[in-house]
Parts: C-alpha cells; sequence; structure tokens
C-alpha cells in the first residue's frame, strides 16, 4: 500500500510490478480483498499516457485496467500454477486493476516520447534458458524487459539464466525474483517490499523510479522488522 502511496504522489505515468505480489499461487479471500483495494489506489490518479498492446489481445477488462495509471504485473514463481488454470495475477486483471504481462508487451506513448515495456513471467527454472531463446521481443523507443528468474551472476545455480539469454536491444532489464534490492549496469533487482529473511543483507526497500533512462529511488518506511 505505501509502494503504490508513493509512486501515485511522485506522479508516474505507470507502474511495473516484476512478480510475486502474491505468497501464493491460491491466496484466501481476505488477501483477494487487499490486493483488490491496494490495486484501486492508482485508479482514481490521472496518468497522460496512451497504451497499445503488443502481442496481447486487449478486451473491454484490459482495457478498463488501463484507467488512470496503469499497471503492468508479471507473475512470479509464488504465483505460478500449471498451463490452464489462472493465477491470481491474471485475476487481478479479470478484475480490470492490472495488465499481466506474460509474453507479450505494450507500447506507451506520450508527447514525443514512446516507451516499450515486454514482460515473461516466472518459469520452471530448467525450461527458463529454452523459453527466453524461442521469444525475442522486439523493443521500440526506450524500452524496458521485465522477468522473474534466477540470473548469474547474482544466482550462480547451474540452472540459472545467463545475461547473454536475455533478448537484446533493451535498454533496462528487470528481475523481480531476487529479495535484495540492487543495480547491475543496466538491470535493476528491485527486491521485495517487504523483509523476507532474517539475514542482515535484508535491510531497506524501495520503489523505483525510471525517468529518461536515469532510475532513483524512494525508500520504504513502514517495513516491520
Amino acid at each position: 500500500k505505501e509502494a503504490m502511496e508513493k509512486l501515485v504522489n511522485a506522479g508516474v505515468d505507470a507502474i511495473i510490478i516484476a512478480g510475486d505480489i502474491f505468497d501464493s499461487p491460491v491466496p484466501k479471500f481476505e488477501v483477494l480483498d487487499q490486493a483488490i483495494n491496494i490495486f484501486s489506489i492508482p485508479k482514481y490518479a490521472k496518468s497522460d499516457v496512451k497504451v497499445t498492446f503488443i502481442e496481447k489481445v486487449g478486451d473491454e477488462r484490459t482495457e478498463k485496467a488501463l484507467a488512470g495509471i496503469p499497471v503492468f504485473a508479471i507473475h512470479g514463481t509464488h504465483e505460478r500454477r500449471v498451463k490452464g488454470e489462472m493465477n491470481p495475477v491474471e485475476f487481478l486483471e479479470r478484475m480490470g486493476l492490472l495488465v499481466h504481462l506474460h509474453r507479450s508487451g505494450v507500447l506507451l506513448e506520450k508527447e514525443n516520447s514512446r516507451v516499450s515495456i515486454f514482460g515473461i513471467g516466472g518459469v520452471p527454472e530448467n525450461l527458463a534458458r529454452q523459453i527466453f531463446r524461442a521469444w525475442r521481443p522486439r523493443p521500440i523507443g526506450k524500452s524496458i524487459f521485465v522477468f522473474h528468474q534466477n540470473l548469474r551472476p547474482v544466482v550462480p545455480s547451474k540452472d540459472s539464466l545467463e545475461i547473454r539469454d536475455l533478448p537484446p536491444g533493451f535498454d533496462l532489464y528487470i528481475d523481480g525474483h531476487i529479495h535484495i534490492p540492487r543495480v547491475m549496469d543496466n538491470i535493476l533487482f528491485p527486491g521485495s517490499t517487504i523483509r523476507t529473511q532474517l539475514k542482515k543483507e535484508e535491510g531497506s526497500k524501495f520503489v523505483w523510479i525510471w525517468e529518461d533512462g536515469k532510475l532513483s529511488k524512494i525508500e520504504l518506511k513502514s517495513l516491520r522488522k
């Protein structure tokens, strides 16, 4: 809630969430109720961006999701379900609260600026390299690619993606799978919005703003120790 309010107050044009909104693929009704309330916050704000869908079929629900400040999200590993079953991020899209980007993208246009955002939700690590190499979206204008996987050298497991596995040519890559916030060249690991482990490095948490190709951050103050 604090993260949403801070972004709205900062006057952003759009909001990106890189997965693991929920901790479970089948959240309780009480949790869904909280999510609906939180994701309604940007709907009452204003954004002047024009949005065009790329490799995604828009309907009246996805169009409704563009009201106010649009939110673009992917599912993470915590929300992933088997093929054919709806995950809770898709449910929020059905409610008109966000646009679920999975192997699809959007083009944002405002005045003389164009920004494309492509996303792919969390997939099994042992299949990630094959899936990422099979889908190569082409960036348009300033461009962002959002994903949710282990990535070398941050997570050096045998199934981790390597930077060369990512689609080339994007200005900013966002990996939502790593809980500790950090920036590595043009790759942003935004980190979680809460502390998830009792580790020393689980310190401050942030929301990040990308403007004119530069990143800045706003610290979240309501964290539990």
